[in-house]
């Protein structure tokens, strides 16, 4: 499908190339040998380009998330860099002039429907190997619990085996995400949070008569972990990213249930074995799927079907209260 100026019926391009994955986007127009009028490549979501390593000037269009022109760059050379724009949420890349052709302005909207999607089939064989090599990863914490509650038959380490032994289960056959977010600070976030909970230790809590209600608090943070995992379905992921918008189950309730839940079982996991370190990385935990939910709704505002989501369901993390 073209590109097209809604407000004069100008066309850009006649096939439209989307890199909406990390990879796609890291790569770009690198070792294309001609970028010839008629093409246009769409990154999304993008505030900021480069044309170092490219063979050839372009023209970029930085667009807001209803794709109207809010800068122009023309006529980039190669070698250049163009500083992240604010508002912007995708950037067109044209091959040099037809800006100028065209008379595109800012404040035109264009009319984008992607062709195809830019270094698809080896973003499709990367998003199995990552599922497997995550798949495995957790698989270690199934073979953990069972070696534990074998030992214990208590309903911590049981609830901790199917929670873990699903989430094997979801990594293994969980959906492509549309468009995944390529920001460093978002990566970092979501895997720095993970990698916090992995460094937690049990310890002997210093007041006995906390034990009962810590154990509490573990086993209804584990049964609403496992409620939203099975709410979440193939659309569950681990960096923030396009999927397909869950609206029943634990998603009646708040937008991030699953985050809730890790928070309420870390919670209780601190009260029965707390340390000034444990505490430390709970807290970074906390801030951790805070940043993460933040990262999650921006990139799925870009949705109609969220941003009605988001208006029926008001909270975030707790009913009534966050």
């Amino acid at each position: 499908m073209p590109a097209v100026v809604t407000r004069r019926r100008r066309t850009l391009a006649s096939t439209v190339v989307e890199a909406n994955t990390y990879l796609a986007r890291l790569v770009g127009l690198l070792g294309w040998r001609r970028f010839h009028r008629g093409l246009a490549l769409w990154l999304r979501p993008c505030q900021a380009i480069h044309t170092v390593g490219m063979r050839q000037p372009i023209d970029a269009l930085f667009l807001d998330a209803r794709n109207r022109v809010v800068r122009i760059v023309s006529e980039l050379q190669p070698g250049r860099v163009v500083p992240a724009v604010p508002n912007a949420n995708s950037v067109l890349e044209l091959p040099a002039g037809v800006c100028r052709t065209t008379r595109i302005r800012v404040g035109d909207v264009i009319h984008l429907a992607p062709d195809g999607t830019h270094l698809a089939g080896l973003t499709k064989a990367l998003h199995y190997f990552g599922n497997v090599a995550l798949g495995l990863f957790y698989l270690r914490f199934v073979n953990l619990s069972y070696q534990h509650w074998q030992q214990t038959h208590d309903v911590l380490p049981l609830g901790l085996l199917l929670v873990n032994s699903l989430l094997v289960y979801l990594f293994l056959t969980r959906r492509q995400s549309k468009m995944v977010s390529g920001r460093a600070f978002d990566w970092f976030a979501a895997v720095g949070t993970v990698f916090l909970s992995l460094c937690l230790a049990p310890a002997r809590a210093p007041f006995a008569w906390l034990r009962p209600l810590a154990a509490a608090v573990q086993v209804a943070g584990i049964v609403a972990m496992f409620a939203s995992l099975v709410s979440l379905g193939r659309s569950f992921g681990v960096v923030a990213a396009v999927r397909p918008v869950k609206s029943s189950g634990m998603y009646r309730f708040v937008r991030h249930p699953l985050y809730s839940s890790e928070l309420l079982y870390y919670f209780g996991f601190l009260m029965a074995n707390f340390t000034l370190i444990n505490a430390l990385l709970v807290a970074g935990i906390f801030v951790g799927q805070y940043l993460r939910a933040a990262a999650e709704e921006e990139i799925l505002s870009s949705e109609a079907s969220y941003r009605a989501y988001r208006r029926r369901v008001r909270y975030r993390f707790f009913p009534g209260v966050i």
